[in-house]
């Protein structure tokens, strides 16, 4: 007598359950993996998104400093404008008195005995011409003239 046992169905009940468990390892791996991912993503798109509002608020900043600059560089302008106004307006109050101080210091300069004929101004030369009694006066006349302011 013979006898014979058949461990085939447990085997491939085994077979079976391994292949099950593998399965689902494998699918709650990917489902486990396919989260990470999109937590990662997510995270990645969060950060990028606050960066990029960053740079929103940096690049309204340097348009808001641009037109700032710009209006100092405007009133700069304005000020050298101005000063050069300035200095004509100086200029001309200079050039309007001068001719005053130029008549009271030949009152004041000249010595008796010598009168003028004319006085011609251009520019910053004056141009005399005149009588004198003699040579001594003329040349008394040159040197205070050459004293004077």
């Amino acid at each position: 007598m013979r006898l014979s046992f058949n461990l085939l169905p447990w085997r491939e009940e085994r077979e079976k359950e391994a292949k099950k468990a593998f399965t689902t390892h494998a699918v709650l791996a990917s489902v486990l993996g396919l989260a990470l991912v999109g937590a990662g993503y997510a995270a990645a798109s969060l950060r990028v998104s606050q960066q990029e509002a960053r740079n929103d608020r940096v690049a309204t900043a340097i348009k808001q400093e641009d037109a700032k600059i710009k209006e100092i560089k405007d009133i700069q302008d304005q000020i050298k404008i101005l000063n050069e106004r300035k200095s004509v307006v100086e200029g001309l109050q200079n050039s309007r008195n001068q001719a005053t101080r130029i008549m009271e210091q030949m009152g004041l300069r000249l010595p008796q005995g010598v009168y003028l004929t004319e006085i011609k101004q251009s520019g910053p030369k004056i141009r005399l011409s005149g009588v004198a009694q003699n040579q001594a006066l003329v040349a008394q006349t040159m040197t205070q003239l050459d004293n004077s302011e």
